[in-house]
């Protein structure tokens, strides 16, 4: 709750100043009517409160640069374990072989049920941090070629992840901008994998972040 306290406290901040300058203030209006915001349905995320394309269809939480490198890297022999599911749920299941996702909240498991495809698992698993959760992929009984973190106790997640990923596999980290997941970064180097970051925007927000992306040679991006 404090992190999401910060960031809309910055969003407010923000807000504040675009609307007390009348040249930012245009500069924003015409950015509504064309541009960058339109055109990656920035505008539609943020009046929706949930990220999503210029046509309303499902987006991952992630950074702008991370969303279009997968756009033009995933495929469909592809298998993928999410830590935390949403739109990325509906997002990936469209365009891999299959996704399975955990989430610690029934009432919002419930719901994702009602909305993904037939390719799509969800584990309902209750939280405890370095527990179940965390575990969840390992437990899953099979191999994946992406692990999104995008979830609770990521730090444990993104470390208990490594040994389920099959040969090409990437660990997908969101939010790496973060003072507290940076432990993870020299644990998965020492392991041999190598670290990009793709700064930027994500659907909706006004705050800049990190969606890292950690790989090894041969991995399933073809880095």
């Amino acid at each position: 709750m404090k992190a999401l306290g910060r960031r809309l406290a910055n969003q407010t901040s923000s807000l504040k100043l675009l609307f007390s300058e009348p040249a930012l203030l245009r500069k924003w209006l015409a950015a509504t009517r064309s541009g960058y915001l339109l055109d990656t349905g920035w505008i539609v995320s943020a009046a929706q409160g949930s990220p999503v394309d210029p046509r309303g269809r499902p987006l991952p939480w992630l950074t702008y640069p991370m969303i279009e490198f997968l756009n033009e890297r995933l495929s469909t022999d592809m298998h993928v374990f999410e830590f935390g599911g949403g739109n990325s749920t509906l997002y990936f299941a469209g365009r891999v072989s299959d996704v399975t996702t955990v989430e610690h909240d029934p009432k919002w498991a419930a719901y994702l049920r009602r909305r993904v495809p037939d390719n799509c698992t969800l584990i309902v698993t209750p939280l405890a941090y370095g527990g179940d959760y965390s575990r969840a992929a390992k437990t899953a009984g099979r191999r994946f070629d992406i692990v999104l973190v995008d979830g609770r106790d990521r730090v444990n997640c993104a470390l208990s992840s490594v040994e389920t990923l099959s040969d090409r596999g990437v660990i997908i980290f969101d939010d790496f901008e973060r003072a507290q997941y940076q432990s993870v970064a020299e644990r998965l180097e020492d392991g041999g994998f190598r670290q990009i970051s793709f700064w930027g925007m994500k659907p909706g927000l006004i705050k800049g972040s990190n969606t890292a992306l950690f790989y090894r040679a041969d991995n399933v991006f073809r880095l």
